[in-house]
């Protein structure tokens, strides 16, 4: 992180720029890979190979984006940070993994387990963003969800495969991966993007001048003092 002349910088804010580095890697790597596929499948449009594996990598870019979200909420939403009066105390319970739980009289909290596919990408959808001081409500009635969700019939069915129909991916089931995953995707960085807004204006000046120069480059950032 950049410090100003009159910025000292923190733990947190080292913290915070690690975190930040690794999952962009992290999803930069995801997204390289489901480019790579697409022009495979672009140009031998007829392969099977390149027909599952795109489907694999879309869903596993979806599924990566989903947990960047909750690991962001959680740290977000601990007691140490300033934003975490923004979720929900049921969310914040959630993020921690565990469920409230009642046996032989006594009450004690205990592992939750894993949320469905659908679950999760509603869930992950609700929390990214969550720190912005205004953000759209995300839209399921457009056709991106319901496409979305169809193609997750498709995944599943490539990922536990009964007989060999089932490693069949027709033209109409890639047209409607592609357009789930944008869908999902456009949502996300949307309300990604409004969030970190929200952070750069809120949380720490220093924090505010290394968002400038990581986002528009060092010789832009001095235009923006605001």
């Amino acid at each position: 992180m950049a410090a100003t002349d009159d910025y000292e910088e923190t733990d947190g804010d080292r913290e915070f720029l690690y975190r930040h580095t690794d999952a962009r890697f992290f999803l930069e790597a995801l997204e390289s890979d489901v480019h790579r596929c697409e022009a495979l499948c672009a140009a031998m449009p007829d392969d099977r190979f390149a027909r599952r594996t795109l489907v694999r990598t879309i869903w596993a870019e979806i599924e990566g984006l989903c947990a960047s979200a909750i690991d962001w909420a959680r740290y977000y939403a601990s007691d140490a940070s300033t934003l975490k009066g923004r979720y929900t105390e049921a969310e914040r319970i959630a993020l921690r993994g565990v469920v409230a739980h009642v046996e032989n009289g006594a009450a004690r909290l205990v592992e939750s387990g894993y949320l469905r596919t659908k679950e999760t990408l509603k869930f992950a959808l609700t929390l990214v963003g969550r720190g912005a001081a205004t953000l759209l409500a995300v839209e399921y009635g457009d056709g991106g969800w319901s496409a979305l969700i169809e193609s997750l019939v498709v995944r599943n069915r490539l990922m536990h495969p009964k007989c060999a129909d089932d490693l069949l991916v027709t033209d109409e089931e890639i047209q409607k991966l592609e357009r789930g995953r944008s869908w999902f995707i456009t949502t996300y960085k949307a309300r990604d993007r409004a969030e970190q807004a929200t952070i750069a204006a809120e949380i720490t000046k220093g924090f505010r001048q290394w968002m400038r120069e990581d986002r528009v480059g060092p010789a832009s950032s001095a235009q923006d003092d605001g």
